[in-house]
Order: structure tokens, then C-alpha cells, then sequence
């Protein structure tokens, strides 16, 4: 089979923007949206100045992101080695959009992804790329890297070809050769860019405020089944004495079903969505979160039936619930153990979930999963403290919330040293944080918040268990501790609904292109 690359001698560009009317006329794209585009760059210094031109497109690379992140197959490698999206299998969940290096794809008015796809339908045809035929100055040439005859093959051969974000490590398939500059081609600064997707410029614009509750619900609900479940692992207490709260379990139930709402919500088109149950991507967190998200539903609801009291079995309609019950409560403290595996799945997740895109500098952190299981588990403890009744459940989550707010705060400072001593792009995506001028300063503010909560939270508590530990039990906390005890709380959880906030949109104004 071929392996088709594209070889663009940006010496011969005139400019002309042919290719991107001869590839929208071809391949029917709407308006408003592109396949391709030209770059116009200058170099140097005045008055030594030049300008070059630059057509972009998706890269057909040999080790696609977009591919690792489709959670449905829709974006898979054809037979002739081209990337190529089938969008009856899209969700449009855009994970393909983050993943991608090179800005190359967005959504098209019925829901799917797009880009490039070397006019597939032609190459059938023994035709060459509409763009490539249409070039005024022959600037696109196509080929076949596996015939040392083919065109591209001889360029390469020849001159020194330079690829776009080379150290991205996606083995790009098209390629730039300057004649008359070797080596220079992706040094420029832009002045136009004629082609652009408004999802992809100026900034991301992929995803909002829906994507902030899921991961904001779903990291809560999962630090929710850890505590309760280490509530009801506790070994000095029977099953029985255990096994009467259960609302702790059952507004995780309730958050965490909200929250996949708000994903349903966020794809562009979810009457594809049962292609992701009838696949699994090993390397998808997208797929990960399909499969995953209704399991842990499923086991804390068996967690939700298995600690509830015989005072509300009443509740249950139907006789085989009330039966089943029955069954699963002397098998509580396995449920419980099964939902504390879930809720840390559930709590790191939504981290890996951000970190696994590459196109992203402020996600693509290996800090970023540790802080948001952390949070999550420190936003789940503070829950279980607002909606306790017992004493000593209140005063055994306030201690643990104490030791995780002091990790997280530990952790933030650590995640942004990691992007700070990294490359380029990466301490740009610092920007944000660190900037009181215009789009930035809602995100300085909100990390102004985070470190005023939490250390205000964490001082509060450290008032509560003293006051615990100088009266000992029995001993009933008067209203106001009770008062002060949920304010700390809700600064917790606020200051976890504000990170998550925070990082998904600022993540978005900071691209690892330069443009």
C-alpha cells in the first residue's frame, strides 16, 4: 500500500489561496470553515525584511494524537496511511481538536469533526489532491513516500525538509522546503492567516463551562465515595452500625449522573454516542470515561442499596430491590471497598483526562491527576463534614481534610514549577496566572481566591479539632462550631469548583502553536 505525503516548496508560493478555494469548492466544506490555510510570515529585521508564505493542513501524521484520542474509532489510519475521520461514528466530543498539535481540525455544522483528508476520494480515482492540482506555482507537490521514484520522494532526497512542531514527536507527513533559505522555514512571526477556524483561533474555543461541572461534579462525587467508603471501613464497628448512612452515597449518585449530563450536553452529536459502547480505545481517556463513568454509577448504586437503613427500605417500590437489599448488606464492606477503587478512578481521571492532551501546555502535566484526585478528595471530605450528623465522622474528615488541603497547596505551586521549567510553550501557558491585563485577570483572581480559601479553610479546621481534642467524646459542637465547620467546607469546595474552572479555560487560551 502507498504512504502519501505532501511536500510544500514554500519558495513557489504566490499567495494566490487557490488551495483553499479549490479544497472548500471540492470537498463541499461549509462556509465559515476551512480545510487548509496560508500563512503569511516576515523575517528578520528592518530594513532586512522578508516575507514568506505557508500553506497549513492536517498532517497525516504517522503518530497521530487525534487517533489515540477518539473515544469511537471515527478518527482511524485508512488502509494508504492517511488519517481519516468517519463521522458516523462521531461524537463530536472534540477530544481529536485538543489532541491535535497543528490546529488542523474543527467542527462541522451537523455536529462531526473535519479537516484534510488528502481528498481521499480522489486518490481513489488515480487523482491527485484538488489543491495540489489547482497550485498556481506547483508550490504542493504529493506523493508516494514509498517510491523512491515518486516526486516527494526525490525533494526529500535532496533538500533538507523541516516539519511543524517536529519536537511534538508526531512524525508529521507534510513537509516544507525552502530552496532558497534551507533550514528557515518555521521561524517566522505571522502577519495574516487566511483559513482559519474560529474554534481554533485565535484561542481554543472547544470546551466550556459544561465540561468545568462534569469535572468539577465528577471529581466531588468521587471524593464523596472514598470518604464514605472509609467511613464504612472503619474496623471497630459492625456492619450493622455502619450500614445506615446513606446520603452520603446517594448524592454522589446524583452529582456524578449530573455530571455525565453536562458531558451528553457538551458533544455536538450524541445520537453517535452508542459507537462508544460498541468499541474500547485502550489509549482514549474519552473512552476510559465511557466505559468508566457508568460503571461507577452502577457499583454506587449496589453501594447506595447496601448501606440503606431498614427504616427506608420502605422507599423502595418494588420487592426485589427490598430483596436484593437484603442480600448485598452482609457484603457492605466489599461494595464499600469496590466504590473506594471507583471513586479514586473517578477523582484521577478527570486529571489524566486533561493531561493526555497534547495540543494543551497548561493540561499536559503529569502534576495535573495527582492535584485533582487530591482535590477531589479534599472537596469530598468537606461534603461528608457538611452533611454528617455524628460527632465523630465530623471530627475524623475534618483531620483528613486538613491533611489534603495542606497536600494541595503544596501540589499547585509544584504543577506550575513543572510548567515552569519546561519548554516555550509551556511557560507561556503561565501567562494567564501571572497577568493582571485584560482576558487574563479573572484567572490571576481566581488563583488569588484558591490560595486565600484554602489556607482560611485550613486554619478554621485546625480550630475545630483542637476544640474536639480539648473536650474529647462524649461532646456535641454547639451551633456556631457547626456554622464555622460548613464554612470551611464550602471554601474547600469552592476552591475546588474555582481550580477546575480556572485551569479548563485558561488551558484553552494558550496553544502549543505559536498562532
Amino acid at each position: 500500500m502507498p504512504r502519501y505525503a505532501m511536500v510544500i516548496d514554500v519558495e513557489k508560493c504566490v499567495g494566490c489561496m487557490a488551495c483553499v478555494i479549490a479544497c472548500k469548492k471540492e470537498n463541499k466544506v461549509a462556509d465559515g470553515y476551512f480545510r487548509t490555510r496560508v500563512v503569511e510570515e516576515v523575517r528578520g529585521e528592518f530594513p532586512n525584511l522578508r516575507m514568506e508564505l505557508r500553506s497549513e493542513l492536517c498532517n497525516h501524521c504517522e503518530i497521530a494524537p487525534c487517533i489515540d484520542a477518539c473515544p469511537t474509532r471515527a478518527s482511524h489510519r485508512a488502509k494508504d496511511g492517511t488519517v481519516q475521520i468517519d463521522h458516523k461514528k462521531c461524537i463530536g466530543c472534540k477530544a481529536c481538536i485538543l489532541a491535535c498539535p497543528y490546529d488542523a481540525r474543527y467542527i462541522r455544522p451537523d455536529g462531526t469533526a473535519d479537516k484534510c483528508t488528502f481528498c481521499q476520494h480522489r486518490l481513489k480515482e488515480g487523482k491527485t489532491p484538488a489543491c495540489v492540482e489547482t497550485c498556481l506555482g506547483k508550490s504542493r507537490i504529493f506523493g508516494d513516500l514509498d517510491d523512491p521514484e515518486s516526486e516527494v520522494s526525490k525533494l526529500l532526497r535532496t533538500y533538507d525538509a523541516a516539519v511543524r512542531l517536529e519536537w511534538a514527536g508526531t512524525k508529521p507527513r507534510v513537509f516544507y522546503v525552502n530552496k532558497r533559505f534551507p533550514g528557515g522555514v518555521l521561524t517566522m512571526v505571522e502577519i495574516t492567516i487566511t483559513g482559519t477556524n474560529s474554534i481554533t483561533f485565535p484561542h481554543f474555543e472547544v470546551w466550556d463551562w459544561r465540561i468545568v461541572l462534569y469535572l468539577f461534579l465528577g471529581g466531588l462525587a468521587a471524593g464523596t465515595l472514598v470518604m464514605c467508603s472509609i467511613a464504612n471501613l472503619r474496623p471497630t464497628k459492625t456492619v450493622e452500625e455502619l450500614a445506615k448512612c446513606v446520603r452520603a452515597p446517594l448524592i454522589a449518585f446524583v452529582m456524578l449522573a449530573v455530571g455525565a449530563l453536562f458531558i451528553i450536553l457538551e458533544i455536538k452529536a450524541p445520537w453517535h454516542l452508542y459507537w462508544g459502547y460498541l468499541t474500547f480505545q485502550p489509549l482514549s481517556l474519552m473512552s476510559w470515561g465511557t466505559w468508566g463513568v457508568p460503571l461507577v454509577l452502577f457499583f454506587n448504586a449496589l453501594y447506595i442499596l447496601a448501606v440503606l437503613p431498614e427504616e427506608q427500605k420502605h422507599y423502595l417500590k418494588f420487592e426485589f430491590l427490598k430483596r436484593f437489599s437484603d442480600r448485598l448488606k452482609p457484603r457492605m464492606r466489599l461494595i464499600a471497598k469496590i466504590n473506594f477503587v471507583a471513586g479514586i478512578f473517578l477523582a484521577i481521571y478527570t486529571g489524566i483526562l486533561l493531561a493526555s492532551f497534547l495540543a494543551v501546555p497548561l493540561w499536559n502535566n503529569a502534576t495535573l491527576p495527582i492535584l485533582f484526585l487530591v482535590s477531589a478528595l479534599s472537596a469530598g471530605a468537606a461534603l461528608i463534614v457538611i452533611i454528617a450528623k455524628d460527632v465523630e465522622i465530623k471530627y475524623l474528615f475534618t483531620k483528613i481534610d486538613v491533611w489534603l488541603i495542606v497536600i494541595e497547596l503544596l501540589l499547585i505551586p509544584l504543577y506550575f514549577y513543572g510548567l515552569y521549567v519546561s519548554s516555550a510553550p509551556y511557560k507561556r501557558a503561565l501567562e494567564p496566572f501571572f497577568s493582571f491585563k485584560g482576558e487574563y485577570f479573572i484567572y490571576t483572581l481566581a488563583l488569588i481566591l484558591i490560595f486565600l480559601f484554602l489556607p482560611l479553610a485550613l486554619r478554621m479546621k485546625i480550630g475545630e479539632i483542637t476544640e474536639f481534642e480539648e473536650h474529647g467524646l462524649p461532646y456535641q459542637f454547639t451551633r456556631a462550631q457547626i456554622l464555622r465547620m460548613n464554612i470551611a467546607a464550602i471554601l474547600v469546595i469552592t476552591g475546588t469548583l474555582i481550580l477546575r474552572g480556572a485551569i479548563v479555560y485558561a488551558g484553552q487560551l494558550i496553544k502549543l502553536s505559536i498562532y
